[in-house]
């Protein structure tokens, strides 16, 4: 087996971003992370009024920032300077069109045959929507992720909910994370990856997240909406004396675990949870008895106890909860921080140590 160390691989690697929106600002936040030298070509007059700009110049933190609207004919020249010598220009396609109609950095490449580009569009570059536009909404939503809820004892509750987008910007900074990944495989291809375009669909880099679902039709011919249960595992989001736990039993030796975690009740020796088929069968009746188990319990003790056994339980916190966490000030997690973390730059923060 060939090993390969992956932690320089973008060592001095030059990364000019082009992009006016999220996606493509966090691509570029992402490796430069990871060590390239990140140019951040931002127009001051777009930022005025662009609805990212904040979220942008948080994580445009760290990069190079050159004012400019490469859009603009005039600029063309200072930004064919800027991108000699680069390694990946990153361009983005937001609600409207390409300002000059298509993207720029097929210009630029086609000075420059070793140059490569990764651009983001909502539904690609080619393809029968590739013409279309859509919002960070639209494509989450036709991504499938509106359709996940999972099946616990507070479904009813979620079903009756129009359906939402998650918070942060999660869509849009997944879909950059994705092309990320992307221009990481591609520099790790030696000298055959210079002259590539990555064609980034925000739309299909979401579908892929969903890969425990995207098998369920071809491998057992059932359709499920987000008004029907989505059963993979017994467990959902129980309500215990001081706050949430989450719960997910997804095997056997897992809900063994489970029984000795609530020192085996007697419910629990139903002779319908023998096995993983019977138990998502009777999901309902299960999920009730375990929500009634649990109602007493305390977050932490079920998550210190249920780790050490080997259960999935996690508590779940709240922001506040966070920031006065003892164990995750010791890891520095926050790095200071004392405003009310954004999950995004908590978690890079936190790849650092």
């Amino acid at each position: 087996m060939i090993k390969r160390n992956f932690s320089d691989i973008l060592a001095d690697r030059k990364v000019v971003d082009l992009s006016r929106g999220l996606s493509g600002a966090f691509c570029s936040f992402a490796l430069g992370q990871f060590g390239a030298k990140v140019i951040a070509v931002r127009d001051p007059d777009y930022e005025a009024s662009n609805i990212y700009a904040e979220e942008r110049a948080r994580i445009d933190e760290g990069k190079t920032i050159v004012e400019l609207d490469c859009y603009s004919p005039e600029a063309f020249g200072e930004l064919k300077v800027l991108a000699a010598g680069a390694d990946l220009i990153i361009e983005e396609r937001l609600l409207e069109d390409w300002p000059l109609g298509r993207p720029l950095s097929l210009d630029l490449i086609a000075l420059d045959p070793h140059l490569s580009v990764l651009i983001l569009s909502p539904f690609g570059l080619g393809g029968p929507r590739g013409h279309q536009v859509g919002s960070a909404l639209s494509v989450y939503h036709s991504a499938g992720h509106a359709m996940q809820i999972p099946f616990d004892p507070l479904w009813q509750d979620y079903r009756s909910r129009p359906p939402l987008a998650a918070g942060g910007n999660w869509g849009d900074s997944q879909a950059g994370l994705l092309a990320a990944v992307g221009a990481m495989s591609l520099f790790a291809g030696g000298s055959a990856w210079r002259g590539q375009l990555i064609d980034c669909s925000k739309q299909e880099a979401l579908i892929h997240m969903h890969w425990t679902e995207m098998v369920r039709f071809p491998n057992d011919r059932t359709k499920h909406s987000r008004l029907s249960p989505n059963v993979t595992y017994i467990g959902g989001i129980f309500k215990v004396s001081d706050g949430y736990v989450q719960i997910v039993v997804l095997e056997d030796h897992q809900w063994e675990a489970l029984g000795e975690l609530l020192s085996r009740p007697e419910w629990m020796a139903d002779l319908r949870w023998r096995d993983k088929s019977t138990r998502l069968e009777h999901h309902a009746q299960l999920v009730a008895s375990l929500a009634e188990q649990v109602a007493n319990a305390e977050r932490e003790d079920l998550f210190l106890r249920g780790q050490s056994l080997g259960v999935p339980v996690a508590p779940i916190l709240s922001l506040e909860d966070l920031l006065t966490s003892d164990r995750l000030a010791e890891r520095g997690t926050f790095g200071g921080v004392t405003a009310m973390p954004r999950w995004d730059s908590a978690v890079w923060r936190n790849a650092a140590h």
